[in-house]
């Protein structure tokens, strides 16, 4: 994909889905100590290869969701912490007036996929984008259209995502929040080092430092508090041509050249949304099980904390 708007250009290939079976091949080969030191455009190839080289067939994509056992995890204050502390791509210049990531764009992945599968009756959807650094570690942003789903909306082009959630309403959702805020808290006794909850993913790493590996001074860096992925009109009629399939199925039809969103970002919820470039499919989507087992995002969780105002505001100063 590439993300073109105001001078900035993001080029992403889009894959993945959920769960997985055994992989085969180059896939089952860890990535070496030299693949950090490769650059982006490289890192990109390398990942794409091990992705693309085994996909399920469409009437072969898994449909199991995690078991009780995996349920139960979640509740371990230490089982959040590889999501966030975990560095690595596998498991264990625009008129915009941010830095980073959010001036320089790059290169990488988009990741759509179910966040539970088995589900009837409400499509839950999220996203993450996988943006790849010069020699360094990637910086992955996460997001969704919300927690509670989309209900019979099928097409997951229908709503934007973004960074910032609402709360759950669902009462399964809520105790599950409440276990994974316990965990957050225990990442690190200084606020300025964890997320502020589990419903706030902040977006000072991506500010830190360009694609190319540049490092922003640290006095110079300037963080949105939001990004939001805004669906185009392009991305909801390619993807409503395939409603009757799988999710991934329906992606892996969608052309090479479409525009899927549009990039926006603001400093405070208070402040109107800029839009900051836009998403282009430059390959298709594949899902795999390197997708679902091996390729990892890790969760950004350092932000600006302030004593001047409230948490929720603090993450841009």
């Amino acid at each position: 994909m590439n993300l073109r708007k105001r001078g900035i250009r993001l080029a992403i290939v889009a894959a993945l889905s959920i769960l997985a079976v055994a992989t085969q091949g180059r896939a089952e080969q860890p990535l070496t100590a030299q693949y950090e030191k490769l650059r982006a455009n490289e890192k990109q190839a390398e990942l794409w290869a091990r992705i693309s080289e085994v996909p399920y067939p469409e009437s072969g994509l898994p449909t199991k969701d995690p078991g009780l056992p995996e349920i139960l995890k979640l509740f371990l204050a230490t089982y959040l912490w590889p999501a966030l502390l975990h560095t690595s791509d596998e498991l264990p210049e625009g008129r915009t007036k941010f830095t980073g990531l959010f001036a320089s764009g790059g290169v990488g992945f988009l990741r759509i996929s179910y966040a539970r599968y088995n589900t009837p009756g409400n499509f839950v959807p999220g996203t993450v984008l996988k943006i790849l650094i010069d020699g360094r570690p990637s910086i992955n942003i996460h997001g969704m259209p919300g927690l509670d789903g989309q209900g019979d909306d099928k097409n997951v082009f229908d709503r934007s995502s973004s960074n910032i959630l609402q709360p759950p309403k669902n009462p399964i959702l809520k105790v599950l929040m409440a276990a994974f805020n316990i965990g957050v808290k225990t990442l690190a006794s200084n606020p300025a080092d964890r997320p502020e909850d589990t419903l706030h993913i902040p977006l000072l790493e991506a500010a830190q430092e360009k694609s190319d590996g540049t490092v922003v001074p640290e006095e110079n860096v300037d963080e949105p508090y939001e990004m939001v992925l805004q669906p185009t009109r392009e991305a909801q009629v390619a993807y409503a041509k395939n409603l009757d399939k799988d999710m991934r199925a329906a992606l892996a039809e969608i052309p090479a050249g479409i525009t899927l969103y549009d990039v926006y970002v603001r400093k405070t919820l208070e402040d109107p949304l800029e839009c900051i470039g836009s998403l282009e499919t430059q390959g298709p989507f594949v899902a795999s099980s390197y997708g679902d087992e091996k390729l990892f995002f890790q969760h950004m969780r350092h932000r600006h904390v302030s004593s001047h105002v409230s948490v929720s505001m603090a993450a841009a100063q």
